[in-house]
């Protein structure tokens, strides 16, 4: 869990219904295959210009299935962490959801880094399947994960992770999130530690995700 005043990107929201969620234009309306009952996902993206919003997108059934919208803060009625859903038999408490590749990976991703202190969890697909119950894997789903690491990662868990990420068949997406914005961690591996920073204001190129990105440009700006 989290503290509902200020959720992260990828949290499951549930919320009071329809009444608290809006589309980002006035002139749009929501769309009518979305299931009020299901949680939304914080988006990384900007708060509401009043602050009293936050972003979020609807799904379906299928990845092609999005809609990005807004949620008042108090409609929000539980805010759920990816790093709440790595409890290994909640697939099995949810037998519906199958037992496919993406599932089959993260159960293998589980059992590598169950020892460690690192804050990480399903999202996508498998994160909602397991959150919600819901059949929305299929035989084809990547398995996408976030770790939270609001310090630079050490030699040793960056080993760690490549290890655990190549020893399933499904493709596997980890995303850092460095508390400034999200990152691939094999993008940032193989780039040695140059990458494409995912902030609330769009995306910037760093040497540095655990750096502010503002305060990062100003200080190279001041040496050159």
């Amino acid at each position: 869990m989290t503290d509902l005043n200020y959720p992260r990107p990828h949290d499951l929201l549930w919320h009071d219904g329809v009444h608290g969620l809006s589309a980002l234009s006035a002139a749009a309306s929501l769309p009518a295959w979305f299931n009020p009952n299901w949680p939304v996902v914080v988006r990384r993206a900007p708060l509401s210009e009043d602050g009293l919003c936050v972003p979020v997108g609807l799904r379906g059934l299928t990845r092609s299935v999005r809609f990005p919208a807004l949620l008042a803060h108090s409609s929000i009625k539980r805010c759920l962490t990816p790093d709440a859903l790595i409890e290994p038999d909640l697939w099995l408490l949810n037998p519906e959801i199958g037992n496919l590749p993406a599932l089959n990976a993260f159960h293998v991703v589980l059992k590598k880094l169950s020892s460690t202190d690192l804050v990480w969890g399903p999202t996508g697909s498998v994160g909602f399947a397991l959150a919600t119950g819901t059949a929305v894997i299929n035989a084809d789903s990547d398995l996408d994960l976030v770790l939270r690491a609001d310090e630079r990662l050490s030699a040793e868990q960056i080993k760690l992770l490549q290890h655990a990420l190549t020893q399933t068949e499904c493709r596997i997406d980890l995303q850092i999130d460095s508390g400034f914005g999200g990152f691939s961690f094999v993008e940032w591996v193989r780039d040695a530690g140059r990458v494409l920073l995912k902030t609330e204001t769009g995306p910037v190129l760093t040497d540095d995700p655990w750096a502010h990105p503002i305060e990062s440009n100003h200080s190279k700006q001041r040496m050159g």
